[in-house]
C-alpha cells in the first residue's frame, strides 16, 4: 500500500506491520516513526459485526 505523509511517498509492506488491532494496523516506516492506518467500514475484519 502506498500513502503520502508529510509530502513524502511511503510504501507500506505488510511484513513491516508491528501491530494489528480491531480498528487499525500499525506499520514501521523508519526513522523512529510509525503509520497507523485505520480500516474502512468495509474491511473483512468488520464482517458480521453489528453497527453501533
Amino acid at each position: 500500500m502506498d500513502l503520502y505523509a508529510g509530502g513524502r511517498k511511503l510504501r507500506l509492506d505488510p511484513s513491516s506491520a508491528i501491530g494489528k488491532g480491531g480498528e487499525a494496523d500499525v506499520y514501521d516506516v523508519g526513522g523512529g516513526m510509525v503509520a497507523k492506518i485505520f480500516k474502512p467500514p468495509t474491511h473483512p475484519d468488520f464482517t458480521g459485526l453489528s453497527q453501533e
